[in-house]
């Protein structure tokens, strides 16, 4: 974990991490990301990437959230916004959110 300062106290700032995977969904195969905070397995995104997704096409989904990412399921319009909302929930510093989705964009095959 990192330690910062703030507000005259120590504050600790959890750090996210990405795992792609595949997730089978809808009777196919869609590219997913389990989402760690501190190692703990906090969500499941998962990227409509197939034409069955309509309109959604392209968009992150929330398939699974777990502990403070427990909610109704979300849709997002790009992976940044996901890895902001669950950094939000998680205390994890958001501009590791776009830091974290631009390196994992960058490695990504789709």
């Amino acid at each position: 974990m990192r330690a910062g300062i703030g507000c005259g106290y120590d504050t600790i700032m959890k750090i996210l991490s990405l795992q792609s995977t595949r997730i089978a969904i809808d009777g196919g195969e869609d590219d997913g990301l389990l989402v760690m905070a501190d190692e703990v397995l906090v969500a499941v995104l998962v990227c409509l990437d197939r034409p069955i997704y309509g309109p959604e096409q392209g968009q992150w989904h929330l398939e699974a959230g777990f502990g403070p990412c427990a909610a109704r399921p979300a849709t997002f319009p790009r992976l940044e916004p996901a890895l902001r909302w669950i950094a939000e929930r998680v205390g994890a510093d958001p501009h590791q959110a776009s830091d974290c989705a631009g390196r994992h964009l960058q490695t990504a095959s789709y």
